[in-house]
């Protein structure tokens, strides 16, 4: 028997009580797999809508708060701000500790001096590349040939306007 590559996929199915099977997704290591689709887990998704979503609440509250102290302040939060805070490296939570500088973690070596002592001696550690949700969603699209993670991803935008529009009127109404 020889598996041709054209009509090879994968495909996950749950058995009702009826004992009738339903083709459902196969969640693995963040991912879905449904047949000839492959997407990013729904769960992940929420969770960074989630974030863009809490970010945008911080700096409403922010904003009522300039404008409580100086009603003259116009009624605005920069999408380009809040873009720069949901989109920071994954390592990060999200809260208002990460819009502080970081500090860096130093190097140590023991090196032989002069006069024949060791003594520590310290270098700052270069950091790696820090990665945030948009380019660990381009490198998944590089692996799996595919654009179907960028699709899922569009509405970032969508969702952080939203909130806006929400968040502000809301609580400045």
């Amino acid at each position: 028997m020889t598996i041709s590559e054209d009509k090879c996929r994968l495909e996950c199915f749950r058995i009702n009580e009826d004992g009738i099977e339903v083709p459902s997704a196969m969640s693995y290591l963040g991912f879905e797999f449904r047949g000839y689709h492959t997407g990013i887990k729904s769960t992940n998704l929420a969770k960074y809508y989630r974030k863009i979503i809490s970010t945008v609440k911080r700096k409403c509250k922010r904003a009522v708060k300039l404008i409580d102290s100086n009603p003259n302040t116009k009624r605005a939060i920069f999408k380009n701000q809040v873009r720069k805070i949901y989109n920071l490296p994954v390592k990060f939570k999200d809260g208002d500790l990460t819009e502080k500088k970081v500090n860096k973690k130093m190097r140590y070596n023991l090196v032989l001096n002069d006069r024949g002592f060791y003594e520590f001696k310290f270098s700052e550690r270069k950091n790696k590349k820090q990665a945030n949700y948009h380019s660990y969603i381009k490198r998944c699209c590089e692996e799996f040939e595919t654009d179907s993670f960028q699709k899922q991803i569009k509405k970032s935008k969508h969702v952080a306007h939203l909130a806006i529009d929400k968040y502000l009127n809301k609580i400045l109404s």
